[in-house]
């Protein structure tokens, strides 16, 4: 009965945390959406398609990023929103990428979440202006403004 208990305890924050880390998730896509979808409006006004047209490619590619993180289980999306927070609070200029195939392995979870803490200490020390944050199989690359750092998991 106890343990019974504590398993339901522990499904019914799981699935809080799940829920709430869904809706945090498309508050963050919605906002960079229409943020792109505005720059979009404005540069067909003022006929610069080329502008348009390359804010139109990130919105496509926010959309395919977040459709990835939908897809993906918990530890991985608590660790993207770790990051992308930190990133968010000292610039708005950057891109992060995510190896799809990465998303549905359970045991890289706890490697890139390892991995992920020790980005973000990283991130919160450096100063930077430009950013872009390319998770792959085994590795965080990370270009800020002209330096590359490669943190392996």
């Amino acid at each position: 009965m106890f343990l019974m208990m504590i398993l339901a305890i522990l499904l019914i924050t799981y699935l809080i945390l799940k829920i709430k880390t869904g809706k945090k998730l498309s508050t963050i896509f919605r906002h960079d959406l229409y943020n792109d979808l505005q720059l979009v409006d404005g540069y067909i006004y003022l006929n610069n398609q080329e502008k348009a047209s390359g804010y139109l490619k990130s919105a496509y590619e926010k959309k395919d990023l977040y459709s990835l993180l939908d897809k993906s289980n918990l530890i991985v999306q608590l660790c993207y929103l770790n990051i992308y927070d930190t990133i968010h609070k000292k610039t708005s200029k950057f891109n992060i990428y995510i190896d799809e195939k990465i998303l549905g392995k359970v045991f890289f979870s706890m490697s890139f979440a390892k991995t992920t803490i020790i980005v973000v200490k990283f991130l919160k020390a450096t100063e930077f202006t430009n950013l872009e944050l390319d998770i792959d199989s085994d590795s965080i690359e990370i270009c800020l403004d002209e330096t590359i750092k490669t943190f392996s998991f």
